[in-house]
């Protein structure tokens, strides 16, 4: 496997084909294919669909058979047989945000890195995945199975372009999604989100409000609150007068809902703050000062944990007001050997027993392969001839294609020594100034091309 490993870095080193590269990358991430709502046939809006045919056409440039479905995904195709292996990446992205220090929709090639909104999430790994088939194309190297590429729309919003997918083709027999990091995540935890109603917003309250989005633990908070007291600011806490009214402000440390070990609550400060200072004494706050003071969902009678997943995680992302009560959203990544009936019907016992109500609209369910799989063991050992880093399987809290595909794993692209190169809170997915380095994408396309020739050997036996 050295001799191909080097004859890929080869490939993926020419003068025309890095060009190539750099132009079809270029072309792909100049369209904002944000995913929404659509009219007609194109289902996620004019520039996911554009993005779709601009990829399709790439691929049948390079000799792919390209199918469109129907605008919710396409695919690209190489070689013939009953069997498939799937490459399922996606093509809309998150939006942009400000604090960019580059243009978001225009490759930007700087000290080695791919620049741009999309780059690693996930039409970089995508383009990479392409090219490591244009490899075996140059070679003349034949497979045992097709080789399915298939192109996602919707993975950013809801995935419903996967659920299409399988109403029109076969799924694939075994697939990979690039959109995480070398080596193989072999499972991900169920992922819920549910709302709590906590009482009557005390009077006192005038505004309360927290937080950006369900999965990430709020970074800011607020309330208005009617007082003739003066407290004092504390760390986090910023304090303005406006009339009778104090406005506290709270600033904590966000974090992704899967990943919030090193985060601090906003929510807490706040609720903190209110109940130290005398301000607030409600049962909600001091409720929500506890729920969010952990991320275990000790508060809510959850916690959980095995030796595959680790521990559940809890965090509350959102804050406000409904209907005159105060409101919080949680997000909830979990053991899938629990069941999510039996923790959601925890939650609402805890809530009813406290004087509350919560609510939830459902899952995604996560999924767990053993390790032993062949299948497994060939994209495992791919990893181990290219990285020098531990390249143990592992399991993750995060969500990607691979729970909504039977027999589908995450693997790849980026590589743990290549992140954050640029500073705490830039340059990984979701972030502003996101990328993919050079290094990355070569040694990805050579562990890609590896996985498939071992996947050769494993499916030739069959």
């Amino acid at each position: 496997m050295k001799d191909i490993a080097t004859q890929v870095k080869e490939f993926m080193d020419r003068a025309d084909i890095r060009a190539e590269f750099e132009k079809d990358l270029s072309d792909i991430i100049s369209i904002p294919s944000v995913s929404e709502k659509g009219e007609g046939k194109y289902v996620f809006g004019e520039n996911c669909a554009r993005v779709l045919e601009k990829t399709l056409e790439i691929g049948e440039k390079y000799g792919f058979k390209a199918e469109n479905h129907d605008y919710y995904c396409g695919s690209l195709i190489y070689g013939e047989g009953e069997r498939e292996v799937g490459i399922v990446s996606h093509l809309d992205v998150v939006p942009c945000g400000g604090g960019w220090s580059v243009e978001p929709y225009a490759l930007t090639v700087k000290d080695n890195l791919y620049m741009g909104r999309g780059t690693e999430d996930d039409k970089g790994p995508m383009l990479v995945s392409m090219y490591a088939v244009r490899f075996l194309m140059e070679k003349g190297i034949s497979l045992p199975f097709a080789v399915r590429m298939i192109l996602g729309c919707d993975e950013e919003v809801g995935s419903t372009d996967l659920r299409h997918f399988a109403s029109v083709r076969k799924v694939p027999d075994f697939s990979f999604t690039p959109d995480s990091g070398f080596p193989v995540c072999i499972g991900e935890k169920g992922i819920f989100s549910f709302d709590v109603l906590l009482g009557e917003k005390p009077a006192d309250i005038l505004e309360i409000g927290g937080g950006t989005a369900s999965n990430s633990v709020a970074d800011s908070a607020y309330c208005v609150v009617k007082t003739d007291a003066n407290p004092a600011a504390s760390d986090g806490i910023t304090l303005s007068r406006e009339g009778e009214n104090l406005r506290i402000t709270a600033t904590g440390k966000g974090a992704h809902a899967s990943l919030p070990e090193n985060s601090l609550s906003a929510v807490k400060l706040l609720c903190d703050y209110l109940v130290n200072n005398g301000i607030c004494q409600s049962n909600g706050i001091k409720f929500l000062a506890n729920a969010c003071s952990e991320y275990k969902g000790v508060t809510f009678g959850i916690d959980k944990e095995d030796k595959d997943f680790g521990y559940l995680t809890c965090i509350c992302g959102l804050l406000g007001e409904k209907d005159g009560n105060l409101w919080a959203n949680f997000n909830v990544r979990y053991i899938p050997s629990v069941p999510y009936e039996e923790i959601i019907a925890t939650i609402k016992k805890t809530a009813e027993e406290n004087g509350f109500s919560a609510y939830s609209g459902g899952c995604s369910e996560g999924y767990i392969m053993s390790s032993d799989d062949p299948r497994i063991q060939a994209l495992t050992d791919s990893c181990k001839d290219i990285i020098d880093e531990d390249c143990a399987p592992y399991t993750m809290g995060g969500g990607t294609y691979a729970r909504y595909m039977k027999n589908t794993v995450a693997f790849g692209a980026t590589i743990a020594s290549h992140r954050g190169l640029l500073g705490d809170g830039k340059g990984g997915a979701h972030e502003r100034d996101e990328y993919l380095s050079r290094e990355e994408v070569v040694k990805a396309a050579q562990i890609f091309v590896l996985s498939l020739l071992r996947l050769k050997e494993v499916y030739s036996d069959k």
